[in-house]
């Protein structure tokens, strides 16, 4: 998965702990980061996270789940790439 993606699978590892240490479910995060953005947002999309691939132009979403998990991921997956 290149081209609109960064991958980082540490990150993506991170997120995934976090997540269920504040009891979501894959499904259930996808719904809050939905609704946080305010656009449609599924499971599949959400799951890319967890393995580690952001969306380079699309740092809402991140931030989003940053908002919900009370994290701070949005810099170390954006700052060093652009």
């Amino acid at each position: 998965m290149k081209g609109n993606y960064l991958h980082k699978e540490s990150v993506g590892k991170n997120i995934t702990k976090k997540r269920k240490e504040a009891g979501f479910t894959q499904t259930t995060m996808a719904e809050a980061v939905a609704k946080e953005i305010e656009w449609e947002y599924g499971m599949r999309q959400y799951q890319k996270i967890e393995k580690g691939f952001f969306p380079k132009f699309k740092q809402e979403i991140v931030k989003a789940i940053d908002k919900i998990l009370k994290t701070n991921f949005t810099p170390e997956i954006y700052e060093q790439n652009f």
